[in-house]
């Protein structure tokens, strides 16, 4: 678990949040940020060349990738925390050697939203001001800093259009479809039952009063 608190005015030195003792110190250090998210961070590092060309910065665009929220509240950094880790008893590398990121990086901002599937995208970098058409040629160039051979994993590359509700989402589709099919067979089940088994309104039958004033009646048949 990542500690929130040290990313606001918490304890920086408190990791008793962080279960996992390997996530917490290294080398008589503390690890910030502590957690098994914050070091099993992604980083693996993507390069783009649209026809042969390297996307520059502003069309390779990772300054808007994560939560509004997250980047404004969550994750704001505050910077005598900052100033402390680079001249404290802290150190940023991971279990693995790695650098672990500041919560102000918005790769990190995004590997911490924790999937709840096994299967799930993460969301790189968004392709601005570049127009793509029908075909040219891209290439990914991968730096392949984490390795998914320990756990059997697999990764994979994802160009995905983006409108204003989100990006391609096939499970919500299909259970948007699924629930809809439900719903009209449930809907034409009534429908046949209210023909062919209509219920006559009034019918006294169904009506039981058991309220204040309600008689008991006892009926005796030989």
């Amino acid at each position: 678990m990542l500690i929130i608190a040290v990313f606001h005015q918490g304890d920086i030195d408190d990791t008793d949040q962080c279960t996992v003792d390997s996530a917490r110190k290294r080398d008589g250090k503390t690890i910030y940020p502590c957690g098994l998210i914050a070091n099993s961070f992604f980083n693996d590092i993507f390069v783009l060349q649209h026809n042969g060309v390297n996307l520059t910065e502003g069309n390779w665009d990772g300054s808007d990738i994560s939560w509004r929220s997250d980047r404004e509240t969550k994750f704001k950094n505050v910077t005598e925390i900052t100033e402390i880790i680079n001249g404290g008893d802290f150190t940023r590398t991971g279990t693995r050697g790695n650098l672990l990121p500041l919560p102000t990086d918005q790769d990190f901002q995004v590997w911490f939203r924790v999937a709840g599937l096994p299967r799930f995208n993460k969301l790189y970098r968004k392709i601005g001001n570049q127009d793509l058409k029908s075909g040219d040629q891209l290439t990914v160039f991968v730096f392949n800093n984490f390795d998914v051979k320990g756990f059997d994993g697999e990764k994979h590359i994802l160009l995905s259009t983006v409108s204003g509700i989100g990006g391609r989402n096939f499970f919500l589709g299909a259970c948007y479809l699924i629930t809809g099919v439900i719903c009209m067979i449930y809907a034409i089940g009534m429908l046949l039952k209210r023909i062919y088994c209509p219920r006559k309104l009034g019918e006294m039958k169904y009506y039981k009063w058991t309220g204040l004033g309600a008689v008991t009646r006892t009926e005796k048949r030989d």
